[in-house]
C-alpha cells in the first residue's frame, strides 16, 4: 500500500520547422528536453564574428538583436562612435552592412546557433530565444582582417556570449590580451573552433586560457575525422580542447534564404556550444562567463569511453555538451588549475637533474567541495615526479588556492631530450565530484634567454634569434623589460650570390643545431654569454657551411 501524488506526464515539445530531421546534433544534445526546461531570452545575445550574416533570411531576420538605439537615419543616435549599426557592423569594410559577399561561412554558423525556432520554416537553431549580433570581421577579399577586433566590438556591445569560429596555429599576447578583455572586463563566454587539422595542436584563439575550445563530432560522438566522414580532413585535438560538439552532416542556413548541409568543421560545433552557453546564461543569470563555461563542462557527456574515441582520450575536453543536463543537472565542485609558473632550482635553466617547481592558482568556480584533493601523474618518462597528491580539504565557491610552496615538483632525468614537453594529468577529486585537467610544461628548452639588462631575448640553436620555431611559440622573443613583443620573427640570413641563400625565417628552417646553445661561464665578453653551433645541412643544396655563435649581454 502506498499513497503519492498522480504525476501527468507531458509531451515533449518538438518544434514545427520542417527541416528538424536534418539537424540529428538537436537530439544529440537532448535541445528538445532542454527547451521543456527553458527557451532563453531575447535579452541574452550572442555575437558571431564572422564572414557576415544573411540579414534577409526568414529563418535569420527576427532572430538579429536590433540596436533600436541607433536607427538608420545617417546619425550616431546611441554615440558609440558606429553610425547606424542598428544590426550588427562589418568591421572589415567599416560600414554598417554584414552581408557575406562571397563566403557563406557567417550564414551557415549563425543558423546553427541562432535559427528561429518553431516558424514553420527551414531548421531550429540552439539558442531558440536568445538572439545574434552579426559581426562582419572579412574584408572586401574575403580576409579576416578584423577578427580580434571583431571580439572587442561584440563584448562592447554587450555580448554575453561571443562565437569564433575561425583563427590559426600562431599565439600572440595581443590575442591574449583581447580574450581576457572580453571575458574577465566585459564578462563574455568566448567559443572558439579548435581547429580543422585532424592532429594534436594549439590553434588560437581557442587555446587561449579562459577560451572554450570545441572539438567537432560525429552522429555516433566519434571524433571527426576522414575515416568516419570520408571528408579530407577532421577535428583538432589536444590538452587545451574543452568541450565538443558534433560538427558535421546538418543542415543550416544559407545565403539567399535556402539550406545547406555541412559536410564538417570544428567551425559548426562551436555555435552548437555558443548557443549553448547562450540559454544557459539566460537561466541562470547569476553565473558570471568563467563560471558558466565550467557548468558546460561538468555537465557533458562523456565520450572518452566510445572505442573510436581511445586514441583522443583526455584530448577532446570534458565530453560532448549536453544542454539538458546544463540546465537540470545539480551543481558541482569545478577546479581549474591557472597562472601556470615555472621555475626551477638553476635560475630557470631547466636542464638535466634540475628541480622543477609547477606554481599557479587552483580556483572552484562553482560550488562547495568537501574532503578535495589533486593527484598529479605523468607518461613522461624524462621526468621524476615528487609531489602526487595535493590535498585541498574543504574548498568553498569562488576560492583561490594558492600553490606557491606547496606546488607541483619533480626532477628532470639525463636522458631529457630537448624542448621536451611534460604533460602532468591534474585528476580533481572531492565528495561526488572529480574531474581532470592537462597542463603542459616545457623542459630543456632548445634556447637559452640572454637577459643581463632591461633587454631580454631568445638566443637558438638553429640560427633563430628570439624564438626557436617558427610558430613563436618555443622562446620569449625580444622584451624590454615586462613588455612583450618586440619581434615576432628573426634569424640569420647566409647568401654568396642570389641562388645561394640559407636562412632561418618565415617557413625557412636550413640550419641545423650541432650544439645547443649553452652559457658558458665565465663570459669571454660581457656579463652573460651564450654559445651555440649549426651548419645548413637541412638545405639541399648545402655547401658545408659551419656557424658558430657568440650572444654576449652588458649589465
Amino acid at each position: 500500500e502506498y499513497a503519492e501524488p498522480h504525476y501527468l506526464p507531458e509531451f515533449l515539445f518538438v518544434p514545427n520547422d520542417p527541416l528538424l530531421e536534418d539537424q540529428y546534433h538537436l537530439e544529440k544534445i537532448m535541445a528538445y528536453e532542454a527547451w521543456d526546461v527553458h527557451t532563453g531570452n531575447s535579452d541574452v545575445v550572442i555575437g558571431i564574428t564572422d564572414s557576415g550574416t544573411d540579414i534577409d533570411h526568414p529563418d535569420l531576420i527576427f532572430q538579429i538583436a536590433y540596436n533600436h538605439n541607433d536607427p538608420i537615419d545617417g546619425i550616431d543616435n546611441d554615440g558609440d562612435g558606429y553610425i547606424d549599426n542598428f544590426r550588427g557592423w562589418d568591421l572589415g569594410c567599416n560600414d554598417n552592412y554584414p552581408q557575406v559577399d562571397e563566403n557563406n561561412h557567417g550564414v551557415w554558423v549563425s543558423g546553427i546557433s541562432s535559427a528561429q525556432v518553431n516558424n514553420e520554416i527551414g531548421i531550429a537553431g540552439v539558442a531558440y530565444d536568445c538572439k545574434y549580433l552579426p559581426i562582419k570581421i572579412s574584408d572586401s577579399a574575403g580576409i579576416l582582417t578584423m577578427a580580434y577586433e571583431g571580439i572587442v566590438y561584440a563584448a562592447d556591445q554587450g555580448c554575453n556570449v561571443i562565437n569564433c569560429s575561425w583563427g590559426s596555429e600562431r599565439r600572440s599576447a595581443f590575442g591574449q590580451d583581447i580574450v581576457d578583455y572580453a571575458i574577465i572586463n566585459k564578462d563574455a563566454v568566448v567559443v572558439a573552433a579548435c581547429g580543422n587539422t585532424n592532429t594534436l595542436t594549439s590553434f588560437y584563439p581557442a587555446s587561449y586560457d579562459r577560451v572554450v575550445s570545441v572539438a567537432g563530432t560525429t552522429i555516433n560522438d566519434e571524433k571527426w575525422t576522414p575515416e568516419n566522414t570520408g571528408t579530407s580532413s577532421g577535428s583538432s585535438f589536444g590538452y587545451q580542447v574543452d568541450i565538443s560538439a558534433p560538427g558535421t552532416g546538418y543542415r543550416t542556413t544559407n545565403n539567399g534564404g535556402g539550406y545547406n548541409t555541412l559536410f564538417g568543421g570544428t567551425s559548426f560545433s562551436a555555435p552548437i556550444v555558443a548557443g549553448v552557453a547562450a540559454v544557459v546564461r539566460s537561466y541562470y543569470p547569476n553565473l558570471n562567463a568563467l563560471q558558466t563555461a565550467e557548468r558546460l563542462k561538468r555537465t557533458a557527456d562523456n565520450i572518452d569511453t566510445i572505442q573510436y574515441n581511445l586514441p583522443y582520450a583526455g584530448k577532446m575536453g570534458a565530453g560532448r555538451v549536453n544542454m539538458y543536463n546544463a540546465l537540470t543537472q545539480e551543481f558541482t565542485p569545478s577546479f581549474v588549475f591557472e597562472n601556470l609558473k615555472i621555475e626551477d632550482d638553476r635560475d630557470n635553466y631547466y636542464q638535466n637533474s634540475s628541480l622543477v617547481k609547477v606554481k599557479g592558482k587552483i580556483i572552484n568556480y562553482l560550488s562547495e567541495a568537501n574532503n578535495a584533493v589533486v593527484v598529479i601523474s605523468t607518461d613522461c618518462e624524462h621526468i621524476e615526479l615528487i609531489t602526487n597528491e595535493i590535498i585541498l580539504g574543504n574548498v568553498q565557491a569562488s576560492q583561490v588556492i594558492d600553490l606557491d610552496d606547496d606546488c607541483i615538483n619533480f626532477t628532470i632525468n639525463e636522458d631529457a631530450e630537448f624542448n621536451t614537453i611534460v604533460v602532468l594529468k591534474l585528476e580533481f577529486y572531492a565528495d561526488n565530484y572529480q574531474s581532470f585537467q592537462y597542463i603542459e610544461v616545457p623542459i630543456k628548452p632548445a634556447f637559452k634567454v640572454l637577459d643581463e639588462n632591461n633587454i631580454s631575448i631568445g638566443i637558438a640553436g638553429n640560427g633563430r634569434l628570439g624564438y626557436a620555431d617558427n610558430y613563436a611559440k618555443l622562446g620569449v622573443g625580444m622584451r624590454y623589460k615586462n613588455f612583450e613583443g618586440l619581434i615576432y620573427d628573426c634569424g640569420l640570413v647566409i647568401a654568396n650570390s642570389s641562388n645561394n641563400v640559407f636562412c632561418a625565417i618565415r617557413q625557412e628552417t636550413d640550419f641545423l643545431c650541432i650544439e645547443y646553445p649553452n652559457y658558458v661561464e665565465p663570459p669571454i665578453y660581457g656579463d652573460k654569454h651564450i654559445s651555440a653551433k649549426f651548419n645548413e645541412s637541412l638545405d639541399i643544396f648545402s655547401l658545408g657551411i659551419e656557424v658558430v655563435q657568440n650572444a654576449y649581454a652588458w649589465n
